[in-house]
Order: C-alpha cells, then structure tokens, then sequence
C-alpha cells in the first residue's frame, strides 16, 4: 500500500495484496479509505464496531507472515485512531468544547506525515555503510621508525680544543702548613700543679685555665688537655672535684 494526499489533504490510497480490508458493519473496503470517507462524514463513526475492527487487524497480522512492521505499523496507527474518534463522538467531554471531525482528521493526518517522515529518516539511516559490514578499519598499524643521525659542523681542531679544555691538568699548587700551639696533657698537668697554692680552697675549673701559664693561644686545645689533666690528678687523690649538678661548674681544691 501507498500512501499520499491529494491537493485536499485528504487520504487516498494504492491497493495491493497486502492492504488492509475491513467487513464491518456499514462499510467494507481498506482502513485508510474508512478514514477519508470519516472526514468527509459519509460514513457515521457511531455505527463502526471497534471490537470487529480490533479482531480483523489481529487476524490481518496473524495472515500476512512476511508483512513488514513499518506497513503494520501504519494500519495499527489508523485502527487506533479511529477507535478514539468513535470515543470521542460516543462519550464527549462535557468541560471540552464540542469535537470536530474534521480537526480529529487533520489531527491524524499529521500525525501520519510525521511517522512518514520517521520511517524514511530510519530508512536512510539504515541505508549508511556500517563499519564491520560496508566498510572495514585499517589492521596492524604501521610504525615509523625514527632514525638519528648527529651532524657536527665543527672542525677536527675544534673538537681537540674542547677536548683540552675540558681536561686541562692544573698546575699543582704551593702547600701551606698552619701551626697550632697546641698545649699537651703533661704541659696541662705541670701548669695545675703549679697552682696547687691556690687550691687550698675550692676554685672553679674556669677560673684555673685563666691562671695556666700556658703557651698555646688555642682554647679549645688548653680547656681539653687540662680536663684530662685534673682528672689524672683526681684518680691519683692529689686535688679533689665537686661539682653541684649536671652540667654545673666543676670545682678543685687540694687537700
């Protein structure tokens, strides 16, 4: 079956093997025709049977094996519609204005230019070349190789000048030797004993370094030998050392 309208916008059909017939009571012939002739109210929608109308598509379907679904689905749009203007003629709304046959028609009418419209819009898409069918992505990659080749501009002798530059032997440089006065433990020892006069009371550790008569300038190496050296002279009970805490001042004093 083919569809199309005429300059007056109103159905008209094609027939073939596969349209769909109807024997119902008050009108015999195709479906789209029953609508057309409902627009142009020749025939009352009210003496319709749409129980009839139902059982006859369902048998049409059942009959029509290799019927295609979009030509179903056209003749299931027209059944519908006419069951709902026979509703809408049999049971108006009375909060509705009154219903029009004429627009309920231009109303299907539409709605069947737009199912047109989709279906051929389904069938062109369809129509595309699909990947995997029509046409075929490309295999196995081909990868480039990348290849580096260095050029150098500068000459031979440019190159022995970098060369020498890079590992040029420095001439070796004059040693110099600093001398620490250094003051030994035994020289520590000999400058307490010395103050042995002032231990008779008890003196701070401090203030013994500042009476050492000492030949070094090196503090550090005074404060260490004469350290060691008060505690030999401790261990060998000749000064004895207190110290009130941790980390407090250490005082000497001889016997």
């Amino acid at each position: 079956m083919v569809n199309k309208l005429n300059e007056n916008n109103i159905i008209v059909s094609n027939y073939d093997s596969k349209s769909f017939l109807l024997d119902i009571d008050g009108f015999e012939g195709p479906i789209d025709l029953l609508l057309m002739l409902a627009r142009t109210q020749k025939v009352d929608l009210t003496q319709i049977s749409i129980s009839a109308l139902a059982l006859q598509y369902i048998d049409y379907i059942a009959n029509m094996v290799n019927l295609e679904i979009e030509v179903a689905a056209d003749y299931l749009v027209m059944a519908t519609w006419l069951a709902f203007l026979k509703s809408k003629l049999l049971i108006p709304n009375n909060n509705e204005e009154e219903v029009d046959a004429d627009f309920l028609s231009e109303l299907l009418t539409h709605r069947l230019k737009r199912l047109d419209a989709m279906r051929k819009s389904s069938r062109l898409l369809f129509e595309k070349k699909i990947i995997g069918r029509d046409v075929f992505l490309r295999g196995m990659p081909e990868y480039v190789n990348e290849i580096t080749d260095t050029v150098y501009y500068n000459t031979l002798f440019d190159l022995i000048k970098r060369y020498m530059s890079i590992n040029k032997i420095d001439k070796p440089k004059a040693l110099s030797f600093i001398k620490l006065n250094i003051i030994t433990i035994d020289d520590a020892r000999r400058n307490i004993i010395s103050l042995f006069s002032l231990l008779k009371k008890w003196i701070t550790f401090d203030s013994i370094l500042n009476h050492a008569d000492a030949t070094s300038d090196n503090d550090l190496s005074k404060k260490a030998s004469s350290f060691i050296a008060i505690l030999q002279l401790a261990k060998e009970r000749k000064i004895n050392l207190r110290q009130n805490k941790n980390f407090d001042d250490i005082f000497i004093k001889t016997d």
